[in-house]
């Protein structure tokens, strides 16, 4: 009998499977592939993993690139591959990803192919010296190792085709949401309005993400400040929201109460999809990102945005069609006056995310995955 051919996905965090894999474990087991998954599974996530009917391997990874642990990770990852002997290996996660691959370069004789998908590299048009001088070198060197190179937006895709040795370099747009899921929430606005405590005529400011310096919710909460001290009565009908957890949280409240705006820390959520039914701006000022799921899910869910001019948000949202793209604080000020007192401009943004954000959906991913998977 045929030995059936074996799949490993790698990521640093457990959530990361939970969140984004499960469109690939479900293609590669239409492949024929018993799937593994190895990464960090702990309490929060280890159920979701377990719904997903793989086989799954805790590897204690640190998102922290520096940390002993990553040391034991390496070698637990040789000797989970040693034991399966995987015909495929797809790597995610910075973290991952490069344990993944230098495991694997022992094993490179028996066949194994390696995927690497990069989630948005730490290097780009704006990050800092030292993220070059680190991260850059590592994924060179690891590019030489590297069957497919996927990258997710148009920046990373262009630098991996240019300068990196990658087999083959690929572009796939994001991973993938159902569009058509996030127009037909059934809760009514009013109700979820309700539920949330802001009245019908209130403006209502969302952001979903970790609470972090790289998300950058300060200057969202910042300029709503600056508002506030020019147009008090505007200010009285403005409400930040955030879904997010993190070390910001308390930093956060803090800047929003001296500055007396109204900021709702909502925490963790699941259900996102009401949120975003309920708001009238979708905000993303994050510093760096790679492809966001939030921004693509708003976008479906007929909002204007406004964002960060950076690398990923530049493929989503086109300027004045879709929403704006902000370079400072003085920038982000003059849109969302704009936009807060424009509610027709607000329509007409909303409806064109929601008709550009198909080319985004996921059965458009699922065809570039599988022409990926079978050249592999």
């Amino acid at each position: 009998m045929e030995q059936k051919k074996k799949a490993l996905i790698v990521a640093t965090v457990g959530e990361f499977i939970n969140c984004f894999e499960k469109d690939n474990i479900d293609l590669l087991k239409s492949m024929g592939y018993e799937v593994h998954v190895a990464t960090n599974i702990h309490l929060k996530c280890e159920d979701n993993i377990s719904k997903l009917q793989i086989i799954k391997h805790h590897v204690g990874f640190s998102r922290n690139p520096i940390s002993i642990k990553n040391i034991a990770a390496f070698f637990c990852m040789i000797n989970l591959i040693d034991k399966e002997r995987f015909s495929l290996i797809h790597c995610h996660t910075p973290v991952g990803g490069v344990i993944a691959r230098l495991a694997a370069l022992r094993f490179r004789k028996s066949g194994i192919k390696i995927i690497y998908t990069a989630h948005g590299f730490h290097f780009y048009k704006g990050a800092s010296i030292e993220n070059w001088i680190i991260f850059f070198p590592i994924e060179w060197i690891l590019s030489f190792f590297t069957d497919t190179l996927i990258t997710i937006n148009r920046e990373d895709f262009g630098r991996a085709k240019k300068v990196f040795y990658a087999k083959n370099v690929e572009y796939i747009p994001g991973v993938g949401i159902d569009t058509f899921y996030y127009e037909k929430i059934l809760e009514k606005r009013e109700k979820i309005r309700e539920k949330l405590g802001i009245a019908q005529n209130d403006i209502m400011l969302l952001s979903v993400g970790e609470l972090n310096k790289n998300k950058n919710h300060k200057i969202i909460i910042e300029v709503l400040g600056k508002i506030r001290r020019k147009y008090p009565n505007m200010s009285h009908h403005l409400h930040y929201f955030i879904a997010g957890e993190g070390i910001l949280c308390n930093e956060l409240e803090r800047v929003a109460n001296e500055l007396k705006i109204n900021l709702h820390m909502l925490g963790f959520r699941h259900d996102i999809p009401n949120l975003l039914k309920a708001t009238d701006i979708f905000m993303l000022p994050s510093k760096r990102e790679g492809l966001n799921v939030s921004l693509m899910e708003a976008m479906a869910s007929g909002l204007p945005c406004i964002v960060s001019d950076i690398r990923g948000n530049k493929d989503l949202i086109l300027k004045s069609k879709g929403g704006y793209r902000f370079l400072n604080s003085l920038d982000l000020e003059k849109m969302l006056i704009e936009l807060i007192s424009t509610p027709e401009k607000r329509r007409e943004f909303g409806k064109f995310n929601q008709a550009r954000i198909k080319k985004f959906d996921k059965s458009i991913v699922k065809k570039y995955m599988i022409k990926i998977y079978n050249a592999i």
